[in-house]
């Protein structure tokens, strides 16, 4: 059900939606939404990735767990991120009043913008990260996570709504 223009009933069902996290099922842009679900799903490999390296490492080789826990904690954060960005999205969708639309574009952009730069900093943890293993498996898979990590920075910086 589109929004009206309708401030207080507004805010009770974007809250509601919020709380009740009914946003799988809203559809938004096609090739934007193929994209982030692909992420949010590569993300999730990578948490369960992490968190096997560090379980295999517990006990045994503090380092390469710690290291490895790290990993799926930024992992963990950046998922986060993106899923905000879908419900961002999601809930920028279903705004009809123009004046309210463009308001929140405003506030939607300045959102992605400031997850764009907070991937900078998960750059510099996963360097460190993968400086300090001797893990195959851990370099590797933090390598890929920061090339997809790239690519989330690049989409973006480059979000039109």
């Amino acid at each position: 059900m589109p929004f009206t223009c309708q401030p207080c009933l507004r805010a009770v069902i974007m809250l509601s939606l919020i709380a009740n996290g009914a946003f799988a099922q809203l559809a938004f842009r096609s090739s934007d939404s193929i994209f982030i679900d692909n992420y949010l799903q590569r993300l999730l490999d990578y948490q369960q990735d992490f968190l096997d390296f560090a379980k295999n490492n517990q006990g045994v080789n503090p380092f390469e767990y710690q290291i490895a826990y790290d990993f799926y904690c930024t992992t963990s954060q950046e998922f986060e991120r993106l899923d905000a960005v879908k419900s961002l999205l999601c809930l920028y969708n279903m705004i009809e009043c123009k004046s309210d639309k463009f308001r929140s574009s405003n506030y939607i952009k300045s959102k992605i913008n400031g997850y764009s730069l907070t991937i900078a900093v998960s750059f510099s943890s996963i360097n460190l990260g993968l400086s300090g293993t001797s893990s195959p498996g851990i370099a590797t898979t933090g390598t890929k996570l920061k090339d997809d990590l790239r690519a989330l920075q690049s989409f973006f910086k480059s979000f039109k709504l």
